[in-house]
């Protein structure tokens, strides 16, 4: 009955993406849905691409392990989600079809619009396998099938409805996917509370609990679950918004669906909608890991904690509801994937207009763009099955990245007159050097038992970027207003 819930909710998705493929008639319409998206699709596909797998996997899992104090992670991307309005605010001012030409819109370069096109690219490919990896654990764990051909048969899915629908089959299918996994997150949290005995049982039993989380692990000390700072220092703290608050404020993904949203009301609105039902979202969040916790004091052998919701539901629901669950699982992965796979395809129409420097008629292009939909979606399966540490350590710097990359350009852009092209090459550049240095060091060892151990290198290059934005655009002139005014504006 499980298997049979999720292949249902597998051909639902595409046929959403079949069903919308009638209105794709150009490449704008194909990439940002012809930039004519309302409220509604906005406000559920930003919730859809918010959300990924790992936020009810290891997000969770997080708090299973070490209590409230695992939730600093996503207080940091909802800090930088509300970047996302102050952006939006002039950002949309100027219609781009992919976030990585505001570069050349704002600062008059090519090869700025190319830096951030592929920073893009690299970012996202190795942010996909991350999440594809997901949907064969997933598979995995409710079928008892092979990692392998779950995989594979969630990708081809979500590369068809892709390819068939453009942005438009990945708005639909992310409003359908927000709906599931947000009705998995209420089924868990009455699920879990009921079984606990009340929210106020939860935390009375939490406060005692001082078994490990894992066979193999390290016990809990009695109270540490309800420490409010949890294994952060201050320092650390401070860093760890900084690494991923920038990068939750100025993802593509995000970008990209301001720009689709029909006019600046809608791309402000999906904001404010959004926000309402994260906080409920996050709250619950919280119960359902620390209720785990008390459910299940210690994971069975051989399972990591952030298999705590998965257990949850196979234990106490039946085939129907758990089979609901892991479609919401599915739908968390696949709505991250798929709007990832459409920003990719964006930056690589911008390199092919960059490089050929050619105009290409807009059914060439979007039958371009469907080709590059399913190339990625070919490199991204091999690079998962090949499960290398490597691209997990790659995706983890993925927000850092982008904060260095798009962030701090893109606000200094945004709201400074003086920002110009070389004080944003200054930032990407200088903060980049800093980046490495860090990294050098910290790897080698040498900051280990210091202070400075808890500065992470990303963080630390974001804060030099920034000071490198402000200074080189205090002592440069400003750029020709042509390129500043259009920000400025409102229409």
């Amino acid at each position: 009955m499980t298997l049979a819930v999720i292949i249902v909710y597998l051909v639902a998705m595409l046929f959403v993406g079949i069903f919308v493929s009638r209105k794709v008639q150009s490449n704008e319409d194909y990439l940002i849905g012809g930039f004519r998206m309302g409220l509604l699709p906005m406000t559920g596909t930003y919730l859809a691409t918010f959300f990924s797998a790992l936020s009810l996997l290891g997000g969770v899992g997080l708090i299973y392990r070490t209590g409230i104090g695992g939730s600093w992670m996503p207080m940091a991307w909802a800090l930088g989600s509300a970047f996302g309005p102050i952006i939006a605010y002039r950002f949309r001012r100027v219609q781009i079809v992919s976030p990585s030409e505001f570069f050349y819109r704002r600062y008059g370069s090519r090869a700025l619009q190319a830096f951030g096109a592929v920073a893009s690219i690299v970012y996202l490919l190795f942010n996909m396998v991350v999440q594809i990896t997901a949907m064969g654990v997933i598979w995995q764990l409710a079928t008892g099938g092979n990692f392998s051909t779950g995989l594979v048969i969630g990708m081809v899915i979500t590369i068809l409805y892709t390819l068939f629908g453009g942005f438009l089959a990945v708005v639909w299918t992310d409003v359908v996917q927000c709906f599931i996994f947000i009705l998995s997150i209420i089924i868990a949290f009455v699920l879990v509370v009921t079984k606990a005995g009340g929210i106020g049982e939860i935390y009375s039993a939490a406060a005692l609990i001082d078994t490990a989380p894992e066979v193999g692990a390290a016990a809990n000390a009695p109270g540490s679950m309800l420490s409010l700072l949890g294994s952060y220092g201050a320092l650390s703290l401070f860093f760890s918004f900084l690494v991923q608050g920038p990068g939750t404020g100025s993802r593509p993904e995000y970008l990209q669906r301001m720009q689709a949203s029909k006019n600046m009301k809608t791309a402000l609105g999906m904001y404010k909608y959004a926000w309402v039902i994260l906080i409920f979202v996050y709250i619950a969040l919280n119960i359902i890991g620390v209720g785990g916790r008390v459910l299940i004091p210690t994971m069975p052998e051989g399972m990591s904690s952030d298999w705590i919701m998965p257990v949850l539901f196979t234990q106490y629901t039946p085939p129907v509801i758990a089979g609901l669950f892991f479609a919401g699982l599915l739908a968390a992965a696949m709505s991250t994937i798929d709007s990832s796979m459409m920003v990719m395809t964006a930056a690589a129409s911008d390199l092919l207009q960059i490089f050929s420097k050619k105009e290409y008629d807009t059914k060439k292009m979007m039958w371009y763009s469907r080709l590059v939909t399913v190339i990625t979606g070919v490199i991204v399966v091999f690079m998962a099955l090949d499960n290398s540490d490597f691209i997990v350590d790659v995706a983890g710097y993925g927000f850092g990245i982008l904060g260095l990359t798009y962030f701090v350009p893109l606000l200094f852009g945004l709201y400074s007159k003086r920002a110009n092209l070389k004080a944003a090459w200054t930032c990407v550049i200088g903060g980049s050097i800093v980046f490495c240095i860090w990294q050098y060091f910290t790897s080698a060892g040498t900051f280990a038992g210091t202070i400075a151990a808890d500065i992470p290198p990303i963080g630390l290059a974001i804060l030099v970027g920034c000071l490198l934005m402000w200074i080189v655009s205090k002592v440069t002139p400003p750029m020709d207003e042509k390129y500043w005014l259009p920000y400025f504006t409102k229409k």
